[in-house]
Parts: structure tokens; C-alpha cells; sequence
């Protein structure tokens, strides 16, 4: 997981922006320079993603460990996933923003192509963060509820946490693939 974020983060985003786009009619200069915006926004959330990095590493590591047993630790991940991911959250917005002018402008399809497919990237990394964060605070709460004494039932927790894995899984691919085409897509303009 971990490396496969900043992989997203890193080549999907930051790296395909910074390559100049030759002009194909219409206002490139606009479509380049709103590019160029959100690749010094990225470069924001590059810089800072160790912290996120290490967070994801250790939620995944310890859920798949099935070291999380109590609500105090869900709670402690969750709010340290919150605490790793605040600002990169704020700048992966504005960095999206910055894409939809691009995906607003006339006679630059290519560009609106390149700009969606990396909005698609982006809005999958958000996703997976928000995905993580309710999970997290839904166990939390299931673990407070057996701490009390009450009844939990242990097959909706399980089929949770399997759709919780599987919709992870399926961001993954999704964030792949998006960021695959968008570099396809970088290669022709």
C-alpha cells in the first residue's frame, strides 16, 4: 500500500505534469499553465508524504496483523491517518481545481482528456483516504461496543472489513489504471 500511494502520487501526477505539452490548437498556453499549477501543488504533497507513507504502512500492516483489538488503537489510526493526510487532502483539491479549468477550456480535447484522466487519479487517492478513515472509525466503534460487553455480530464485522479490502483493491486498480492512460495519453500530445 505504501508504495503503491506514493507511486500513484509520484508518477501519475507530479512527474507526467511537468513535461511540457506541445501546443494542439486552441488555448494551450491556458491548459499548460493550469497543468503547471497542479504540478507545483503535487510537488506540495510529495514533499510532505513520508508521514502519509508511513501511516498507510502501519494501518495496513497492523489491520492485516489483526493487531487492531482495541477501540483505543482504531481510534489512534484513524486519527493519525487524519493527521498525515489533512494538508495533502486541502492540496490535492486545489490541484484538481486547478485541472478542471483545464477540462473547461475549448478546442484543447487532449488536454481535457489528460486533465480528467488525472482528476480520475486523484479523486480515487481522495477516496481511499476518506474509505480509510470511516473503516477505521467504524471499528472503533464496534471494538467500543465489545469493550462495554455488548453483542457484536462478528459476521457483518467480517463482511465489512471484506468490502472494506475489496473496495481498496478495486481504488487501486482504478488509480492505475487512469494514471496509465494519462501517461499514454502525455506521450501524444
Amino acid at each position: 500500500m505504501k508504495r503503491y500511494f506514493v507511486m500513484v502520487l509520484a508518477l501519475c501526477l507530479a512527474i507526467a505534469m511537468v513535461v511540457a505539452l506541445p501546443g494542439c490548437g486552441g488555448d494551450t498556453g491556458k491548459a499548460k499553465e493550469y497543468i503547471n499549477n497542479a504540478y507545483k501543488l503535487i510537488e506540495d504533497i510529495e514533499a510532505n508524504s513520508d508521514e502519509m507513507e508511513e501511516q498507510f504502512d502501519t494501518i495496513f500492516t497492523e489491520l492485516a496483523g489483526g493487531e487492531v483489538t482495541s477501540s483505543a488503537k482504531a481510534e489512534e489510526l484513524a486519527d493519525g491517518l487524519t493527521d498525515a493526510t489533512e494538508k495533502s487532502l486541502k492540496t490535492a483539491s486545489e490541484a484538481k481545481a486547478e485541472l478542471e479549468k483545464v477540462a473547461s477550456l475549448e478546442g484543447v480535447e487532449d488536454y481535457k482528456e489528460y486533465a480528467l484522466l488525472r482528476i480520475s487519479v486523484i479523486d480515487g487517492i481522495i477516496e481511499l483516504i476518506e474509505q480509510t478513515e470511516k473503516y477505521l472509525k467504524d471499528l472503533a466503534e464496534i471494538l467500543t461496543a465489545a469493550e462495554a460487553g455488548q453483542p457484536v455480530d462478528l459476521a457483518k464485522v467480517e463482511s465489512d472489513s471484506m468490502a472494506f479490502f475489496t473496495k481498496v483493491q478495486e481504488l487501486q486498480e482504478s488509480v492505475k489504471e487512469s494514471g496509465e492512460a494519462a501517461d499514454a495519453l502525455q506521450d501524444k500530445l
